[in-house]
This record gives structure tokens, C-alpha cells and sequence, in this order.
């Protein structure tokens, strides 16, 4: 009962974040189609301000799909100058996706620094 419960409510969560992200994109397209969204860069590590809370908040769809989901930082340096907003959105577009079309298998982000550029792989991994 305890463990329909934790799934119940995890799948609630999953859900509201869901709405959430729509409701953002939703208002975000509408500052762009209008000229009001205001491009604001910042410097910032990409795995720990973007890319660990994107994979902290798809975890349980994985866990609820049941494959595994791996986040992998390599050595390098991961700072990036851009609109943090934007980043998170494409990496979170990129997620939601790899797991709607992951039945079997795996996702694994990668991220390393290759040639003095900083790469992001999203890898799926299907499985017959």
C-alpha cells in the first residue's frame, strides 16, 4: 500500500512539473512572438545549475518506465555563458523526448570538454 502510494504521488509530481514546464514554454513563446523576452546571459557550470536539476526531475519517469538514466560529467571545464532559461529548456526538450522514445533500454547524459569545446551528448540506448 506504502510503495502504491510513493508511486501515486510520484507520478503526480511528474505530471505537475509537466504542466508546469508547458505553461512556461507556453508564456515564453509569447514574450518572443512579441518582443518582450529580454536575453539575459550569465556565466554558470552547466552540469550543476542546468543539467543536475533537469536529471533530478526526470528521474522518477525513468524509474517509472524501468530503465536507467545515468548522468556523466567528465573532467574539463563546464562553465557556458548563455541565458540559462533557454539552456534548460532545450536540454529539458531533449530529455523529455529521449524518454518518451526509450521503451527498453537506456539515457545517459554525458558532458565533457573535447577540443576546448564543452559537448553534451544525450545517448539512447534501445534494447530488443
Amino acid at each position: 500500500m506504502k510503495e502504491e502510494l510513493f508511486s501515486t504521488f510520484n507520478s503526480l509530481d511528474a505530471a505537475g512539473r509537466r504542466i508546469v514546464r508547458t505553461v512556461d514554454l507556453i508564456l515564453n513563446m509569447a514574450e518572443i512572438q512579441t518582443n518582450s523576452y529580454q536575453y539575459r546571459p550569465t556565466r554558470f557550470d552547466l552540469p550543476s545549475n542546468v543539467l543536475s536539476s533537469l536529471f533530478n526531475e526526470f528521474i522518477s519517469s525513468t524509474e517509472e518506465n524501468n530503465f536507467d538514466f545515468k548522468l556523466i560529467c567528465k573532467n574539463g571545464n563546464m562553465n557556458v555563458f548563455a541565458d540559462d532559461y533557454f539552456i534548460k529548456q532545450i536540454f529539458s526538450k531533449l530529455i523529455d523526448n529521449a524518454i518518451k522514445y526509450t521503451i527498453k533500454g537506456f539515457i545517459r547524459i554525458e558532458i565533457a570538454e573535447e577540443n576546448l569545446q564543452l559537448v553534451v551528448k544525450v545517448i539512447m540506448h534501445l534494447l530488443r
